[in-house]
């Protein structure tokens, strides 16, 4: 039976002009990026032959599942902080942006497509994710964390339909190349669209199950190599911290699913989601576990593509407002001439986040380190 696929391969390689330090892989760097297609067989072969190869096959990418949001009362967004992102570079990895919206007037928003299918949000969740993290106050409402960022990259991964790991690496790989300090990445793998693919070329259920399988643990095991290399100063010689949504395939405390790729990347800060109940919080029912940390993510004021504002839920909406915290830590970190690198940023983040505010009988494994804090 003949089986040809898109496959990824990634080739690592030494940088010397990089100082090593305790991590052994932050002297490693992406060589080479290509795409193959490749039969099953030549796909197992060209992976023994090199430990220094990274190969999977292209799975098909999309936004985490639509959260039903109530909008009768929206959660408030209260910033106590004197900082607010100022000179910190923000990339978002999602279906694009409505960088016209009122909301972004004012910030200089660098856009590229990778889709194919031309710059903008056809989708309407790039927008909403983005506007959480930097929008600024619309109607003398507040929207956004980060108002003091004046620099966006905007790489378009998925569109309607369209986008894959090929999609999100490519665009990944711009992101970091344009010396991006805080990355918000709030996209998923479509697994199940994967085994329909195979199903529909006539393989069995039981051998498109084992091909889906296996394709996702190459495909984990890729993103965890990637997220190692490109975190540690790798690409360009300065790190950036990436925040990637969970997402939001569980269903209450009866099925907790764990977080999807791409956030499962060792070294991507994951981001759980938490709503508002009485005076705490409580962990949403749709959010996956095995995170770092949570942020609100239910109910939440933002921008809609197209103009006007939205009230919306997901991780994808947590990532987009870890994202905004994170860039007012890196300009405080930024005083007095510092030049904080990913470890000390991470570290910062993680060790300030706070169970204080978390209602009584939560679970580590769903909420990480707690609630994610302002400087």
């Amino acid at each position: 039976m003949s089986f040809l696929q898109d496959y990824l391969i990634l080739t690592k390689g030494r940088n010397e002009n990089i100082q090593k330090d305790e991590n052994p892989k932050s002297g490693f760097s992406i060589q080479q990026l290509e795409i193959a297609n490749l039969s099953f067989k030549e796909a197992n072969e060209l992976q023994a032959l090199s430990k220094e190869n990274l190969i999977a096959p292209i799975l098909p990418f999309k936004a985490p599942k639509k959260i039903c949001t109530s909008a009768q009362e929206e959660t408030d967004l209260i910033i106590n902080s004197e900082y607010s992102g100022k000179g910190v570079k923000i990339g978002f990895l999602d279906s694009g942006i409505d960088s016209k919206h009122k909301a972004f007037e004012g910030i200089t928003i660098i856009e590229e497509d990778f889709t194919g299918e031309g710059n903008g949000d056809n989708i309407n969740h790039g927008t909403p994710c983005a506007g959480i993290c930097f929008g600024r106050a619309l109607n003398s409402k507040r929207i956004g964390i980060a108002t003091g960022v004046s620099e966006v990259f905007v790489a378009k991964v998925i569109d309607n339909g369209v986008g894959d790991s090929g999609t999100f690496i490519n665009g990944l790989i711009w992101a970091f190349s344009n010396d991006i300090d805080i990355i918000s990445i709030a996209v998923r793998i479509d697994f199940s669209k994967y085994i329909r693919d195979l199903l529909a070329r006539d393989f069995s259920l039981e051998l498109s199950t084992s091909i889906a399988l296996q394709a996702y643990r190459s495909t984990v095991r890729l993103f965890d190599e990637f997220s190692s290399i490109v975190s540690m100063s790798s690409i360009t010689g300065k790190s950036s911290l990436v925040f990637a949504a969970s997402g939001n395939e569980s269903a209450g405390l009866e099925f907790k699913i764990a977080k999807q790729p791409p956030s499962t990347g060792k070294d991507f800060i994951t981001v759980g989601a938490v709503e508002k109940k009485g005076t705490g919080y409580s962990i949403c029912d749709f959010s996956n576990s095995e995170v770092d940390l949570v942020a609100p993510g239910k109910d939440i004021l933002t921008v809609k593509a197209g103009g006007g504002t939205t009230t919306d839920s997901g991780t994808s909406l947590a990532t987009g407002f870890a994202a905004g915290v994170a860039a007012l830590w890196v300009e405080k970190l930024r005083e007095n001439g510092r030049n904080p690198g990913f470890k000390l940023i991470k570290n910062k983040i993680l060790g300030a986040s706070s169970y204080s505010k978390l209602n009584a009988g939560f679970n580590y494994s769903e909420i990480g380190s707690g609630i994610i804090e302002l400087p």
